[in-house]
């Protein structure tokens, strides 16, 4: 025996910071590969951003969707965010190991810094 189908509902709409946790997750882990994790700094913000939509969607009962696009958001400003010591130190090694003197003088009352071979 067979039922007919019952009407068809539409998705919930996606929460308006799913998208975003998204977007900026993914750009904080994506400038790893493409600059050398120049924007990873943006990590945290894919991290909250995400963490408050995620709590916002489980609250609203169904209302709203995006759940899988908030927490993706969630997780990867939650590894972006662990990566950025990770990063410092790696920038701080290579300034020190690069064979280049970092200076700084003070002259004339004016603060001059560079580089030495």
């Amino acid at each position: 025996m067979t039922y007919p189908a019952g009407p068809w509902t539409p998705p919930p709409p996606k929460h308006p910071q799913a998208m975003t946790s998204l977007i900026v997750g993914a750009i904080g882990l994506g400038s790893l590969l493409v600059c050398c994790g120049v924007l990873l700094f943006v990590s945290p913000y894919a991290r909250v951003v995400g963490s408050r939509a995620v709590r916002e969607i489980d609250a609203s009962e169904g209302r709203l969707g995006g759940r899988a696009d908030a927490n993706a958001g969630r997780i990867m400003g939650i590894v972006g965010t662990i990566l950025i010591p990770f990063a410092l130190v790696a920038v701080v090694a290579y300034v020190f190991l690069s064979g280049y003197d970092l200076f700084w003088t003070i002259e004339d009352g004016d603060i001059r810094w560079g580089w030495t071979d």
